[in-house]
């Protein structure tokens, strides 16, 4: 302590009587810091008047920003213990040069008696106000999680315009009690009929895609989102509806409540064309309850994404074998459709090292040119060596196709040192 304070003071004595007396971007001075943080061990204030520091405005105005200033940056074990945060005789409606209201700063400081204390000594004190960054109390006390009581009081002054508003990233107060996981706060929001839970932030999240974040939430509340939601099919910037981000984020009760929903349209299509069932394909063990109802409330188990892959491509990728027999049994699915590479489920499954025979011969008798060649060349003979695959021939592969440079599959197995396919070939 002694070492920080005399490089204050040495710092202090080259002070100018302008920058002593000079106003921060807050609209304070060094004085009313001073005022703040000065102890009887160490009177701060005291010796910036001896160097010539002076109040720079009325007695009323100075009293206001020593309390704004101790409101916010004081530490919070000292809230209702010190002269700076008793605000008797002080003007608490005006605003800082940032637009912070007293109670704004309350909550950013942890001043959570003295907040409770304006609340109920001042009885038209304003709570709706934003500051620069858009944020009304409510939205603060929220966000920083203060204590539920302080939550309530402020929620029950705030007006139908408020509880709505959002800050510069478009969240809500909603927005951010359900990613706090505040269980009680987000139903008392919700007891609100002015609550909206269908505005977006910047990301065009809706609540109800928030909701779906979430693995552990109580099922009432996301009950009461989903009946409050005038589009439950509201997509996000990037094209994702809610049952697709549940989906994406596995949450099994999400997209079960979602998928128990009449209004929920499965075969909406995100930015990058994937449908439900593309994500659904992303997930290994999806249940297979769920993946039943995907699967049967899709118009076209064939939609293919923007590269050309359909769900079955995708869940080929991901090996997921429970996903691959309920589609490869599915009578409209179609194995021969070919991606942005030209390639076809065949093709993507002889990339598959282990894959289940059963599963590649589905595939491959529902194949209708076991030649086709992807852009490279490779019929699915070639990438069966290439990727030392075991299921490598039938009679009706042509053995002699050749890729873009010029190497059939002989030539493959040669290349890839594969014993096995080279005697099976010859």
């Amino acid at each position: 302590m002694e070492g920080r304070r005399k490089d204050f003071e040495d710092l202090a004595v080259n002070l100018t009587s302008e920058s002593l007396n000079s106003v921060d971007s807050l609209g304070y001075t060094l004085l009313e810091w001073a005022t703040v943080f000065s102890t009887s061990h160490w009177p701060i204030d005291q010796f910036l008047i001896e160097k010539g520091a002076e109040i720079q405005t009325d007695e009323g105005l100075f009293r206001r920003n020593v309390f704004f200033i101790a409101l916010k940056f004081l530490d919070p074990d000292k809230d209702g213990q010190t002269p700076s945060l008793a605000f008797h005789g002080v003007d608490i409606r005006g605003v800082n040069q940032s637009g912070d209201t007293a109670l704004h700063l309350a909550l950013y400081g942890g001043k959570g008696q003295t907040a409770k204390k304006i609340l109920s000594q001042v009885k038209d004190y304003d709570v709706n106000a934003t500051d620069s960054k858009g944020d009304t109390p409510l939205y603060l006390a929220i966000r920083l999680k203060r204590e539920f009581v302080l939550i309530k009081k402020i929620l029950a002054r705030t007006n139908s315009e408020s509880v709505n508003k959002h800050n510069e990233y478009g969240n809500t107060a909603l927005h951010y009690a359900i990613l706090n996981q505040s269980k009680a706060v987000v139903e008392e929001l919700l007891k609100r009929m002015d609550v909206d839970v269908n505005v977006k932030n910047n990301d065009n999240h809706t609540a109800l895609h928030f909701a779906t974040f979430l693995e552990d939430f109580p099922i009432d509340w996301f009950r009461d989102i989903l009946r409050k939601s005038t589009n439950v099919n509201a997509q996000d910037k990037e094209g994702h509806t809610a049952l697709q981000t549940a989906i994406l984020r596995m949450s099994k009760r999400a997209v079960k409540e979602l998928l128990n929903h009449n209004s929920v349209d499965v075969n909406v299509k995100n930015g990058a064309n994937k449908t439900a069932l593309h994500f659904a394909s992303l997930w290994n063990d999806i249940p297979l309850d769920l993946l039943r109802i995907i699967l049967e409330k899709s118009t076209n188990v064939n939609a293919q994404d923007a590269n050309g892959n359909t769900a079955l491509q995708l869940a080929i990728v991901k090996k997921c074998e429970a996903m691959i027999k309920e589609l490869v049994n599915h009578k409209d699915v179609n194995v021969n459709l070919k991606n942005n590479q030209n390639q076809t489920e065949l093709h993507v499954a002889s990339v598959w090292k282990n894959m289940s025979v059963d599963l590649f011969r589905k595939i491959l008798e529902k194949s209708s040119d076991v030649n086709a060649q992807e852009i490279d060349g490779h019929t699915a003979l070639h990438i069966s060596i290439i990727y030392e695959s075991k299921i490598i021939l039938r009679k009706s592969t042509d053995v002699n196709v050749q890729e873009k440079d010029g190497h059939t599959p002989l030539h493959c197995a040669i290349i890839y040192n594969s014993e096995i396919a080279v005697n099976e070939l010859l």
